[in-house]
């Protein structure tokens, strides 16, 4: 373990002495609380602040950080000790949209979790309880693919049109950063949102949710389903328009639709999908669906159209959150920052990738994923030669699967 964590150190040094001053720092620096957690070395430094970028360039280039951290809130003392002391100014709404909370096919192909309690094991979402024995003592190991990364980028991007189209947020003033890992971090920092308090961060994070929402009041509010109408209740009505469209007999009804309704849905589609998207739906015309079915695809459209934050991350006015240029420790990628118009377009291995792809090294990996981003596994375990940065990638995140054979 003392080897491996020494390589990633050598491997993160060589890059921060090169990169280290093109960092783009925070708004505000000096009144940025930064944290670092340092390779061998348990715990983290906080309370650490900066007064120009040149200070922050040294302290990464000399100190080679594991992972780099910095305050969303501004403080007029940062480098105080204690939160009371630092005097907060504000912070800025943030928001993380990370696959690990987000259900997604892939997970069977390259997350495993087992209990720890009795051992019993399996592949995917990794339960909140044992099956077998009630413990919540779970183990997980998680990677990351070409498909969790496109799973959270169509989050940021529902999460964006609600900012602007809903909010009024502008999108000049917010930006989006790739953790280096399985999410991004949507960062908005317009001037009225940061003196919100907990609670109105709170009040945020749960209309996006869509904690608390009254399906049975606002379907009776509707005149008709709408797709253009204003908030949730066009958001559902476009829900509603993708779950019928995809029209899945069986996905609808292991949601619990009967199977009468379903075939009454077959026969209306195209006239169903049509209103909802030019005239609007007048609720009449599916009264022989009758009440417990409308809610349940209005249910279904509501999952389909919430946005899947973490509410924790957003209601914390003092969170310490990524730094963009700084390095992901557990998979050697770059916390990447993108503008809100080129989220559809980044590619990590493009784009957050930062050690050379013609450069090897020859390692021993027990029981590797199927796949992850930029490679894919053609057996089990045995020894393999690979790129530098799926090498990197494989011992920050696993060690101790990995044994270090040769670097050539």
């Amino acid at each position: 373990m003392e080897a491996k964590q020494s390589l990633l150190r050598k491997m993160f040094s060589e890059y921060y002495r090169s990169n280290a001053d093109k960092i783009e720092p925070p708004k505000r620096l000096p009144n940025r609380e930064f944290g670092f957690a340092l390779f061998h070395s348990q715990g983290m430094i906080r309370h650490v602040a900066f007064r120009e970028l040149t200070e922050l360039s040294r302290f990464m280039k000399t100190r080679t950080p594991m992972h780099a951290y910095y305050s969303s809130a501004y403080y007029r003392l940062p480098a105080e000790p204690t939160m009371e002391r630092k005097e907060w100014l504000g912070a800025d709404l943030v928001f993380d949209i990370d696959v690990d909370h987000i259900p997604s096919p892939c997970k069977k192909q390259h997350d495993v979790w087992s209990c720890l309690s009795c051992g019993e094991a399996g592949a995917g979402m990794p339960p909140d309880k044992c099956p077998r024995c009630g413990s919540e003592r779970i183990k997980k190991e998680t990677w990351v693919c070409e498909t969790c990364i496109e799973i959270a980028k169509d989050e940021v991007l529902k999460l964006l049109d609600v900012l602007i189209d809903e909010f009024g947020l502008s999108k000049s003033e917010m930006y989006v950063a790739f953790s280096g890992h399985r999410g991004f971090h949507v960062h908005v920092e317009q001037n009225e949102v940061l003196g919100l308090t907990q609670d109105g961060r709170r009040e945020i994070a749960d209309y996006l949710l869509g904690q608390g929402l009254d399906l049975y009041q606002l379907l009776d509010n509707w005149g008709v389903i709408d797709a253009g109408k204003p908030g949730w209740p066009g958001r559902i009505a476009r829900g509603i328009y993708e779950v019928l469209e995809e029209m899945d007999e069986e996905k609808l009804s292991k949601a619990g639709l009967r199977s009468q309704s379903i075939k009454l849905l077959t026969g209306k589609i195209d006239l169903i999908l049509e209103a909802i998207t030019q005239t609007g739906l007048d609720k009449k015309r599916l009264s022989r669906l009758g009440p417990a079915t409308i809610s349940r695809l209005a249910e279904i459209a509501a999952r389909k159209t919430r946005c899947n934050i973490d509410e924790k991350v957003t209601i914390d006015v003092k969170r310490l959150i990524r730094l963009p240029g700084s390095l992901h420790g557990k998979t050697g990628f770059k916390v990447t920052r993108i503008s809100c118009n080129e989220v559809e377009m980044f590619d990590p291995v493009k784009h957050a990738v930062v050690f050379n792809w013609s450069e090897h090294m020859i390692l021993e990996v027990r029981n590797p994923p199927h796949r992850i981003v930029g490679f894919e596994f053609s057996r089990g375990s045995g020894r393999y030669k690979l790129p530098l940065p799926i090498a990197v990638y494989l011992i920050g995140n696993s060690p101790d699967k990995i044994v270090l054979l040769k670097t050539i």
